[in-house]
């Protein structure tokens, strides 16, 4: 189910645009909403696992990246996130871990070939 043109669709933009202007925790409120609303999306996890990592809260993200990755299993990018928060835990093994499984995706669009590239420099 997309939320194109709906009102959630007007929503996660503002989440978007609250989390580019550094307001983390109203972000994180509207991620929250979102998250509850339509909980079956990738996108709140992952918005909420990064609003984590920018905060140090690095156990946090892991769970919304967990999370992120089982609505969207093909996405690198929950990998990626998690593969972060580990490496800033010093989970080193278990962030490479992470990347390899998302380098070994195939891009599914200009986004995932952004995320791939970071995963890529962060294995080298």
């Amino acid at each position: 189910m997309s939320v194109q043109g709906t009102p959630l669709a007007a929503v996660a933009e503002l989440g978007y645009l609250l989390m580019r202007a550094g307001a983390m925790n109203d972000a994180r409120r509207v991620w929250e909403g979102l998250a509850a609303e339509a909980g079956h999306l990738e996108a709140p996890w992952r918005a909420l696992a990064v609003i984590a990592l920018r905060e140090g809260r690095f156990d946090d993200c892991i769970a919304a990246a967990n999370v992120a990755n089982q609505r969207q299993p093909a996405s690198p990018a929950p990998l990626l996130l998690r593969a972060e928060a580990l490496r800033l835990q010093g989970r080193y093994a278990d962030a490479q871990r992470d990347l390899q499984a998302a380098v070994a995706l195939p891009p599914r669009n200009a986004d995932d070939r952004l995320v791939l590239a970071r995963a890529t420099a962060m294995l080298t």
